[in-house]
């Protein structure tokens, strides 16, 4: 499986400030589980022209070569994907692959 470049804007990517015990406030209220939605590009740079990539799976695993998956969804027709309610806790590494 080739592994490409993943380039997501708007992620809450405070998650590797807080531990597992404690949610990140916001405005009062507390997050304790985010949703990732973003769109995969045939691109190395994150040029947003570049086309989409379909039937592409995006996953999140724990870093440090464990090679836990702990979500993972498949790209849509226009390289769109979500990986709802994950646990917010620290250390996320994103990838996607394409067979």
């Amino acid at each position: 499986m080739e592994k490409s470049n993943v380039f997501l804007l708007s992620i809450l990517l405070m998650a590797s400030l807080f531990s597992i015990s404690h949610a990140f406030q916001l405005w009062g209220y507390a997050i304790d589980r985010v949703s990732i939605r973003g769109v995969v590009y045939c691109s190395l740079d994150g040029d947003p022209s570049a086309p989409p990539v379909s039937n592409a799976t995006v996953y999140i695993e724990c870093p440090g070569g464990s090679n836990s998956t702990l979500a993972q969804a498949v790209t849509n027709q226009v390289g769109v994907f979500t990986l709802p309610w994950l646990m917010f806790i620290a250390n996320y590494a994103i990838g996607a692959s394409r067979q």
